[in-house]
């Protein structure tokens, strides 16, 4: 019974310290000083990321009672893409990169009419050793974080604060 006992101790100030310190603490960082882990964590929202992580794009959020839209690029392509999210719908999805892509270029950002985000590149930096395969964009009350998933396992993490002035996703170049 003591050995239980103290196992428990040792847990809770495990997870105290790391609440304390911070758990990215321990993850190593990119070129660009952010924090990268490793492919099988999970992510905030308690999903594990690689469900997310090759040859897409994932466009998440935790309130969904109005539309939202997500217009990115892969930086190296330049072939802007729109991932539109109807009243109800959390998550939805656009293509991955199809050549060696370095970052996320988001254009434009909006969640339920409260507000978004215009030009915004992640992660911040120089390229990382590894191409880009696929990428995460979750909203977060005021908060948008973009996660990389690298072709070595690696992720990248960014955070943006949203703007409540931005109300809609700009509609990418006019057609002529």
């Amino acid at each position: 019974m003591n050995t239980i006992r103290i196992i428990f101790a040792i847990l809770v100030v495990s997870f105290i310290s790391a609440d304390i310190l911070g758990a990215t603490a321990i993850l190593p960082q990119n070129s660009a000083g952010k924090m990268v882990s490793s492919p099988d964590q999970s992510s905030s929202n308690g999903i594990p990321d690689n469900k997310f992580s090759k040859g897409k794009m994932v466009f998440w959020r935790h309130m969904a009672d109005g539309p939202a839209c997500l217009e990115y690029a892969w930086v190296s392509e330049g072939k802007r893409r729109m991932v539109q999210l109807g009243p109800g719908t959390k998550e939805g999805g656009g293509p991955g990169p199809s050549s060696q892509a370095t970052h996320v270029q988001v254009y434009s950002m909006s969640n339920n009419g409260r507000g978004g985000v215009k030009k915004w590149q992640f992660p911040p930096g120089r390229p990382h050793s590894g191409n880009v395969v696929g990428a995460t964009v979750e909203v977060r009350g005021m908060e948008i974080v973009g996660t990389v998933y690298y072709s070595n396992g690696t992720t990248a993490v960014d955070r943006h604060q949203i703007d409540p002035s931005v109300h809609t996703c700009v509609e990418g170049p006019k057609k002529k």
